[in-house]
């Protein structure tokens, strides 16, 4: 598979994005999903000056969870089961996912190795 290398000045790009976005709504708390959305997860938590939460079992409706990719959006799914609901925003999503994050400001066409990333260990993220 062809592989995208998506740079830290498209991730800015982005993240101010996702900035813009929240403004429509109210939320106490960031949740990064491991391992990308940690990143994702700060860099908002630093932008609109809201607290990163490291537990998913502190998820409310109050909160926005964040990712890097949603792929297969089986990781994002698990974090709902139940009568758990959230916002979601991710940098990528694959046209195929089960989970279509409520904003995403990029489809996903090939492999992405973030700035954060090498190619070798982009593997390890694989879900």
């Amino acid at each position: 598979m062809e592989k995208y290398n998506y740079t830290w000045s498209e991730f800015d790009e982005d993240i101010d994005k996702i900035v813009e976005w929240t403004k429509l709504f109210e939320f106490d708390n960031i949740y990064g999903i491991p391992r990308g959305g940690l990143v994702v997860a700060v860099a908002l938590s630093h932008k609109i000056e809201i607290p990163v939460i490291l537990d998913s079992k502190d998820i409310t409706n109050k909160t926005l969870v964040v990712d890097d990719i949603v792929d297969s959006g089986k990781t994002v799914s698990k974090l709902f089961e139940g009568d758990k609901i959230a916002m979601v925003a991710s940098l990528f999503y694959d046209k195929n996912t089960i989970y279509i994050p409520q904003f995403v400001p990029n489809l996903k066409e090939e492999w992405v190795v973030f700035p954060w990333e090498t190619n070798e260990s982009s593997k390890y993220d694989n879900n």
